[in-house]
């Protein structure tokens, strides 16, 4: 059962990801183009009250999934990796303060939107894909190179 903060967590992030044509299923957010599924996933730590917003890109030509788990996604990476204050996007994601409304956490959703919604699209392409793969801001499955081609 989630905890109350990943409830809050979630109903902050909903509005921009359903602007964005998500759609929600748990903490997961789909959103589905020509060849890919792209993710959004919020975990919780199992040992604490911190945070992440994982980032997804599964490739259609490597498989069936309608509704991909992140790790199961041939690109991934957190959104810590690819904002530039990593600082401020911790602080946010934090839930460890007495009351979690007490933390104006109404930067996320723009956050979102300005780094993982840009991201995911970037990884949706061939192009975009290699970048991120030579920064090394990603993790990737050994078969992605091979299904660009098929693209």
């Amino acid at each position: 059962m989630p905890s109350d903060e990943k409830k809050q967590f979630e109903v902050l992030l909903k509005p921009c990801l359903k602007h964005a044509g998500f759609s929600k299923k748990a903490a997961t957010w789909y959103r589905c183009t020509e060849n890919t599924i792209q993710v959004v996933n919020l975990q919780g730590s199992q040992w604490s009250k911190i945070f992440f917003i994982n980032l997804g890109v599964y490739l259609r030509s490597l498989g069936s999934s309608k509704q991909p788990a992140e790790y199961d996604c041939h690109i991934r990476t957190r959104l810590s990796q690819i904002v530039r204050n990593r600082y401020r996007l911790s602080e946010l994601l934090d839930a460890h303060s007495v009351d979690f409304r007490a933390i104006d956490r109404s930067d996320l959703p723009t956050i979102l939107v300005m780094h993982a919604l840009p991201w995911l699209e970037k990884c949706s392409t061939k192009e975009g894909c290699a970048e991120e793969i030579a920064a090394r801001r990603c993790m990737v499955r050994k078969n992605v190179q091979d299904a660009w081609v098929q693209i």
